[in-house]
Parts: C-alpha cells; sequence; structure tokens
C-alpha cells in the first residue's frame, strides 16, 4: 500500500484506514473490509530515495520536452517561412454582389418577391 504510506507521511498520520467494499450479487454476499493501516517509517526510509530519483529524472525529462518543443516550433516556423515564399497564394476574386443583384432584377427575377422592378409594385 505504497499510496497509503506516501499519504501519511506527508499528512502526518500515525495510521489510516483501508476500506474496501463490494455489494452484495446474486453470486456473492456483501463485503465490508475495514484494515488499520500503522504508518511505516522503515518502508518511508527505504524507499525515498528511489521516490526522489523518480521525481528528478521526471523533471529532467520535463525540461528536455520543453526545450525540445521550443526547438520544433523554430524549425516548423523557419520552415513555413521559407516554404511560404515559394509558394504564390492565388488572389482572392471579388464578387460584385451589388451589381449581381442588380443585373438579376434587370431580368426580371429579382427582388424579394420575385417578380422585380420597384417594390411598391
Amino acid at each position: 500500500m505504497p499510496q497509503l504510506q506516501v499519504l501519511m507521511q506527508v499528512l502526518q498520520l500515525e495510521r489510516a484506514h483501508f476500506i474496501q467494499y463490494q455489494p452484495a450479487t446474486d453470486w456473492c454476499d456483501m463485503i465490508l473490509d475495514i484494515t488499520v493501516v500503522p504508518r511505516d517509517e522503515a518502508w518511508w526510509s527505504a524507499s525515498l530515495g528511489a521516490m526522489q530519483c523518480f521525481y528528478n529524472e521526471w523533471q529532467a525529462m520535463e525540461r528536455r520536452m520543453a526545450v525540445d518543443e521550443v526547438y520544433r516550433n523554430e524549425i516548423v516556423d523557419e520552415w513555413s517561412k521559407k516554404n511560404a515564399r515559394k509558394r504564390k497564394q492565388p488572389e482572392p476574386k471579388a464578387i460584385d454582389i451589388i451589381g449581381a443583384f442588380l443585373s438579376d432584377e434587370e431580368d426580371g427575377e429579382g427582388g424579394e418577391d420575385g417578380g422585380g422592378g420597384s417594390p411598391g409594385a
């Protein structure tokens, strides 16, 4: 129960209650198991070095990943800038919405009522 030992050490508890519950089913009775777990200073002393080593390795990996991400972003930015110059973006086409609307009205197809002409007609 290493997790419980760590929590007891952090919270400075001398003992904790580990409780397991399983409701009754058609095949077995209900189970309620309560175990009093004393804090184990010997376990803590023996395990602390391994936990510190793990934590230090994890922190070093986090730092490497942060550096790698910055480096990766620089490479992607450089590549994007270099390739953006090579690819010419097509000019956007201007759309004359008003002109298109007016030309439809002249054909007798425009307007909200579909009849064209002036709005009061």
